[in-house]
């Protein structure tokens, strides 16, 4: 596995984070800031691992 491989993988899991946290702001409206702060921090690092993506696909 080389390292777009690796970085795809790393991809799906935020977007996997992402979707959990979406649905758990729906769910649990009580501590909803807490799953909000957390759905952020999981767009970013979707979006870092993209980054990452296409400059090692320079390469």
């Amino acid at each position: 596995m080389g390292p777009v491989e690796v970085l795809e993988l790393a991809l799906l899991k935020e977007k996997e984070s992402i979707k959990l946290y979406s649905r758990f702001i729906k769910r649990h409206p009580e501590v909803k800031d807490i799953f909000k702060m957390l759905l952020e921090e999981e767009i970013k690092h979707k979006e870092f691992i993209e980054q990452k993506i296409t400059q090692v696909s320079k390469y």
